[in-house]
């Protein structure tokens, strides 16, 4: 510092400090007064469901230097910690920081109460001159903390206690502990303010997303949900808020959808805006097989309701854009790995088929959050001169909140299927699902799940008789997707199984007893053979020995001539049977046209 004398003259002295940092800090002489006002406005009693707020107020002596802590615990399950904030400190305390750290922890996850909440003020030294006071009231010497906690539940005259412990001194050793206590009440008053700013209020809101106007049925809603809580707005809980979306009036999917927060309190924050922000999303959708025309203007409306009257009223106007132009859309930093991507849901090891068995394989697929973009799935299966599985089906069987109902729009989608060498031999399946949004709104819920992120889907696969198709070799089925930028890609592999045995054919007979006479009905069954490539197939039953087909065909005759007629009967064979011959060719040239084995 310096002083001057003159106009070319100056006095300049110098003090120095030496920082030591080897010491710790002295402790106090006398305890900092520490005080506990409930601060509710003009309510003596707190309805339950609403805040409670107590101011915390901490004096120092003039002189006096240390580094604190505010602790602040409860063992009240009816009570529910929401924040800790520095809201103002005396002129006593210039250098104070003004944003220091704090927390709410210690979840109880089964009643949904925060238990614990602290904030740390770092070094506070009182640098003032003005006298000490150790009262409950506000002056120069005096940091004020302000502690919001809800009263989750409670009775008339119920009382809820919190405990505020202040730590200081060296490895804040020295501990202060007092206690502040609300006092509940079931009895709602219709609308309470505890200043005349808008900037503390405590009221029941809820913003609700009234009807989709435009092209009928062209919008649906898809979700509602709670984005950003601004620092003063510390009263609304996620976990809390009710999302509903309906019908309105005969349409096919949700056009209407509300989101009530609940009492919401906004404790003011001094010098911000930010911190009397809530911010809501509202995500729709328009649906694939909406009748629209390029540049239609569809329009969502929005009305804010506190204590059943509106507040506010939005409009936003959609226009109708040429799906054929549309671009991919991710956000930045969004990282997948490609073992999420598609996933086999199924604790299967590995999969073995038999020739001529249906598999269906159940299938997970991912769409990253925050992207929205046309999905491509393909299905590749392996083919040698022939096919060697074919593809029979696919179809979704799920979709995650965050994805709105994608199997509803199946058959809007577009599928394309691959032949093999001019078969009905389907190799290769492609799927065009359309522009599919993750706007990842569940993900600032409570109860998100990686499940809102994806969709669930069959796919029904037929091992063939192919050539290549031998005991115990495998074979891949290969999937994939294109998500955004993203491409995913699975193989399954399948081993063949030959050990079962061929087509059994079981032929069975009955008379009709109402219809026809039995005494003169005569029921009649002939097993034939025929071989085809060393392999037998048997109309009614195949006992795998050659030996054996001609002792077969004798004993069903002998079964069918034991009756009163044999005689008969018989007479009436010997002169057929050279007719019966002809008639077995020409049906073992049937089945072998039709049996190709």
């Amino acid at each position: 510092m310096g002083l001057a004398y003159n106009e070319n003259n100056l006095w300049v002295g110098q003090i120095a400090l030496n920082a030591d940092g080897s010491s710790s800090l002295p402790a106090l002489n006398e305890a900092p007064n520490l005080v506990v006002v409930t601060n509710n406005g003009n309510l003596t009693a707190v309805p339950v469901g609403y805040m409670a707020k107590f101011l915390v107020r901490i004096k120092l002596r003039s002189g006096d230097f240390t580094a604190m802590t505010v602790n602040i615990s409860t063992t009240d399950n009816s009570l529910s910690i929401c924040g800790v904030r520095l809201v103002r400190a005396g002129g006593s305390y210039p250098c104070i920081d003004t944003a220091p750290v704090s927390m709410v922890s210690d979840l109880d996850e089964a009643l949904g109460v925060n238990r614990k909440g602290s904030i740390d003020l770092g070094y506070l030294g009182n640098v003032g001159t003005d006298m000490f006071v150790a009262d409950s009231y506000y002056d120069e010497n005096t940091v004020e903390v302000e502690v919001t906690a809800k009263v989750v539940s409670g009775s008339a005259g119920s009382t809820h206690n919190i405990d505020v412990q202040l730590n200081y001194d060296a490895n804040y050793g020295t501990a202060h502990t007092v206690q502040g206590t609300v006092t509940a009440t079931d009895t709602t008053p219709a609308w309470i303010s505890d200043a005349t700013t808008p900037a503390d209020l405590n009221a029941g809101t809820s913003l609700t997303s009234a009807s989709i106007t435009g092209s009928d049925n062209a919008v649906t809603d898809e979700n509602l949900a709670t984005i950003v809580v601004g620092e003063s707005k510390r009263l609304v809980f996620q976990y809390e808020t009710e999302r509903s979306q309906t019908k309105n009036g005969g349409r096919a999917f949700n056009d209407l959808g509300t989101l009530d927060l609940g009492y919401v309190c906004n404790s003011a924050a001094e010098n911000t805006t930010v911190a009397d922000t809530l911010r809501v999303e509202i995500v729709v959708k328009l649906l694939p097989g909406a009748v629209v025309t390029v540049s239609e203007n569809l329009v969502v409306n929005a009305a804010l309701t506190s204590n059943g009257q509106s507040s506010l009223l939005i409009s936003n106007t959609f226009t109708v854009a040429d799906h054929t132009a549309y671009k991919d859309f991710e956000k930045d930093g969004i990282n997948v790995d490609n073992s999420t991507g598609i996933v086999f849901n199924s604790t299967e090891t590995s999969i073995t088929m038999p020739v001529g068995s249906i598999k269906v394989i159940p299938l997970i697929f991912m769409i990253p959050p925050y992207s929205s973009s046309r999905v491509y799935l393909d299905v590749q299966l392996p083919v040698n001169t022939s096919a060697i599985i074919t593809f029979t089906s696919f179809r979704i069987t799920r979709s995650g909140r965050s994805l709105g109902p994608m199997g509803d729009y199946f058959g809007l989608f577009s599928e394309t299927f691959t032949y093999a060498f001019n078969t009905t031999q389907v190799t290769k399946y492609d799927l065009d699902l359309g522009v599919v949004t993750n706007a990842g709104v569940t993900r600032n819920q409570a109860d998100y799940t990686t499940d809102d992120d994806t969709f669930s889907a069959e796919l029904t696969i037929q091992m063939a008789d192919s050539v290549v198709a031998e005991q115990g070799t495998s074979h891949v089925v290969s999937i994939g997707t294109h998500v955004a930028k993203f491409v995913f890609i699975m193989d399954i592999s399948i081993a063949v199984d030959r050990t079962t045995h061929d087509l059994v054919f079981n032929l069975s007979s009955a008379v009709d007893a109402s219809a026809s006479n039995p005494k003169e009905e005569e029921v009649r069954r002939k097993i034939r053979r025929i071989k085809i490539n060393r392999r037998r197939i048997y109309r009614g039953y195949d006992d795998g020995d050659d030996d054996d087909d001609d002792d077969d065909d004798d004993d069903d005759d002998d079964d069918d001539d034991d009756d009163d007629d044999d005689g008969r009967r018989r007479s009436r064979r010997g002169g057929e049977e050279e007719e019966e011959e002809e008639e077995e060719e020409e049906e073992e040239e049937m089945l072998l046209s039709y049996y190709d084995v």
